[in-house]
C-alpha cells in the first residue's frame, strides 16, 4: 500500500507518533495560503492605482507646461486651453474612477460609487481659489481599507481621489476650462495651483507603493514557510519507496 500509494499510511492511525505535528502544520499551511491570497489580491489592486498615479501626474506636468507656454508667449487664444483642459479633465476622472474587480477603487469603503462626478464641480471659481474649493465632485468617504497580511501585521492601504494632489489637479483643470484665455490672473493661479499639486501626488504614488512593498515583504515571508511546511508535512506522509521495496522483498522471502 506504501509503494502503490507514495504515503505511509492512508489513515492518521498509521501515523499516531506525528499526526499532532502533521495537523498543526496543514492548519498553519492553509491559514498562510489564506494569507498570500489575500495580500496578492491587495497587490494587483495597488499596482493599478500606482499606474492610474503615475498617468495622472504625467497629466499634471502636461498641464503646467502648458500654462507656462500660454502664459510666457502671450499665445493663451490660440493654444485652445478651455478644450485642452477639458480633455485633461475627463482623463484625470477616468483614472480615479478605475474599476476593478467590480469595485471602484478611489471610492474608500463606497467601492460602488463612482468617486468622480465632474458635474458636480462648481459653476465659477473665485480667484484665488482656497484648498478644497472644487471638492464637491467626490462622492466617496475616507474609509482606509486593510489587509491582515500575517498573524501580527495589518497593512492600511489605498488612497480616495479627494486627496488634496488629486483635488488640486482638477482645480487647476477646472479653473482653466472656465476662464477666458485672455484671463491671466486666472491662468497664473492655475498654475500655481497645478505646481503644488505635482508637489503633492509623488506622495500619494509612495503611500501606495510603501503599502506594495510591505506585502511583497510579508508575502516572501509567507513563501519560505510554505515551502519549510510542505517539506515537512511531505517528510511526515511520504514514504521512501526504495525503503519500502526493500520492507516488502525482505519480508517477501521471509514468508516463502
Amino acid at each position: 500500500t506504501q509503494i502503490s500509494s507514495g504515503v505511509k499510511s492512508l489513515s492518521f492511525t498509521g501515523l499516531s507518533p506525528d499526526v499532532n505535528r502533521l495537523i498543526t502544520l496543514e492548519t498553519s499551511h492553509a491559514r498562510v495560503d489564506q494569507y498570500v491570497a489575500n495580500n496578492n489580491l491587495v497587490a494587483s489592486r495597488l499596482q493599478t492605482m500606482e499606474g492610474n498615479v503615475s498617468q495622472i501626474f504625467d497629466t499634471a506636468t502636461n498641464l503646467k507646461s502648458l500654462l507656462v507656454n500660454a502664459l510666457n508667449n502671450n499665445n493663451a487664444t490660440a493654444l485652445n486651453l478651455s478644450q485642452q483642459a477639458d480633455v485633461g479633465l475627463q482623463q484625470v476622472a477616468s483614472l480615479l474612477n478605475v474599476k476593478v474587480g467590480g469595485r471602484f477603487l478611489f471610492s474608500g469603503s463606497r467601492t460602488d460609487t463612482q468617486p468622480v462626478d465632474l458635474s458636480a464641480l462648481p459653476v465659477s471659481y473665485t480667484i484665488p481659489t482656497t484648498a478644497g474649493a472644487s471638492s464637491s465632485y467626490y462622492k466617496g468617504d475616507n474609509f482606509v481599507f486593510s489587509v491582515q497580511a500575517d498573524d501580527s501585521l495589518s497593512v492600511d492601504y489605498g488612497v480616495t481621489a479627494d486627496a488634496s494632489g488629486f483635488e488640486k489637479l482638477i482645480r487647476a483643470f477646472d479653473i482653466v476650462k472656465k476662464s477666458p484665455p485672455t484671463d491671466r490672473t486666472a491662468l497664473q493661479h492655475a498654475l500655481d495651483v497645478v505646481t503644488e499639486a505635482l508637489s503633492e501626488i509623488p506622495d500619494i504614488r509612495t503611500k501606495i507603493g510603501t503599502a506594495q512593498s510591505l506585502l511583497d515583504q510579508v508575502n516572501k515571508r509567507h513563501s519560505d514557510f510554505q515551502l519549510y511546511t510542505e517539506k515537512t508535512i511531505g517528510d511526515i506522509q511520504n514514504v521512501d519507496a526504495a525503503d519500502a521495496m526493500t520492507r516488502l522483498q525482505t519480508d517477501a522471502t521471509g514468508l516463502q
